[in-house]
């Protein structure tokens, strides 16, 4: 009976787990490196790939995954647009992860500026969830259709 009533508990918190279509985006300091690792759901990936024609029909899914995700997001530091280098694919539970090298991280960080428009060619409702945890950063934007940039400001931080 004990059992029984863990399990029903535990159902609603489940059918919370994923609301909706998201991914979700970090980046972060790593070594002295900026760091942009992506979580997206397998099959949201492989319908905008198809969707879009992105891919040739025999190029690997992480290659193409990660060739359209740098085509779709452009992140600025202190106003110099910074060029993503993929640097390593993963699939884990039904996600596609995906981590780029955005090059080193400058002794000063005065502004930070992103735009992502990841899926939203795709999808009637899709929600990207960034954070951007850099310096004494660490804050999460909801980015959709409605909001495919955001401009952070870190000089005015306390």
């Amino acid at each position: 009976m004990k059992s029984l009533f863990v399990i029903l508990l535990c159902l609603p918190s489940l059918s919370w787990a994923h609301q909706g279509k998201q991914a979700f985006y970090r980046l972060f300091e790593q070594n002295g490196v900026l760091t942009l690792t992506v979580k997206m759901e397998l099959p949201d990936v492989e319908f905008c790939l198809n969707n879009e024609d992105v891919c040739q029909p025999k190029t690997q899914i992480h290659w193409c995954a990660a060739q359209w995700t740098s085509s779709h997001i452009a992140l600025a530091v202190n106003g110099e647009l910074r060029i993503s280098k993929f640097s390593e694919a993963r699939t884990d539970d039904g996600h596609l992860l995906l981590t780029f090298d955005l090059g080193d991280v400058p002794d000063s960080i005065s502004s930070l500026d992103v735009t992502n428009d990841c899926f939203l060619n795709s999808f009637s409702q899709y929600e990207n969830l960034f954070q951007v945890a850099v310096k004494d950063l660490n804050q999460g934007y909801l980015m959709n259709k409605e909001r495919t940039s955001i401009s952070i400001n870190l000089t005015d931080r306390p």
